[in-house]
Formats: structure tokens, sequence, C-alpha cells
């Protein structure tokens, strides 16, 4: 049985400004550093007990939203790879976390929201 989590953290928020004559540019970069994930009590999504007939798959939705929105994710999404039957995952910079090739830290840049 799969696990899911969804992480609405926000590590890191820079906003830039550039200004000229006539116009303003502006963006946000978002950073996520994953470190540890720990599961003691071996628990999947909807509190049963992982065993060997339904072993829990541990993967992270992380999902970016404006306060004002009620659709989700509208400014941006990520999916990780899975971790197989472990409760205690340690991450490790640079650590390949999807099938993209992204690596720990995320880094995501935000180019227009409202």
């Amino acid at each position: 049985m799969k696990v899911l989590l969804a992480l609405l953290l926000l590590l890191a928020f820079t906003i830039s400004v550039e200004a000229s004559a006539c116009s303003a540019t502006s963006h946000a970069e978002f950073t996520l550093q994953f470190d540890h994930y720990w599961n003691p009590d071996e628990r999947n999504y909807n509190g049963g007990k992982c065993d060997d007939f339904s072993a829990c798959e541990y993967y992270f939705i992380i999902c970016l939203n404006t306060q004002t929105s009620t659709d989700p994710c509208t400014i941006g999404s990520f999916t990780t790879k899975y971790w197989e039957r472990s409760q205690n995952v340690s991450f490790s910079i640079g650590e390949v976390m999807n099938s993209t090739s992204q690596t720990n830290p995320l880094n995501f840049t935000i180019q227009s929201y409202t």
C-alpha cells in the first residue's frame, strides 16, 4: 500500500523586482530540502499497519498554491520517487528525487503569481 504525504512547506521564499520606466517584472524562488522522514509505528495513510502483504511505499507530493485559489497546485507541484519498506528515510544532498533527475534540495522558480 502506498503512503501519501502532502507537504506544503515554505523553506526559502524570495521575491525580486526589476523596474523600468513603464513596467515591472517579478519572480519568486522556492527551495525545499528533504532531510528525514520517520514512521516509527509503520502505519500507512489510513492508519493500517504495514506488513509483508501491505508494505508501505513512501512518496511525497509538494503542491504550491496561492492563498486565494480554490484549485490545487496552481503555482506548481512535484512528486517524488518511492521509498519501499522503510520506516526511517534519510535524504542526502544531491540525491535524485524523481524520474526527471531533480535532486535534493528542490528548487522552483515561480514566474508569476497572484
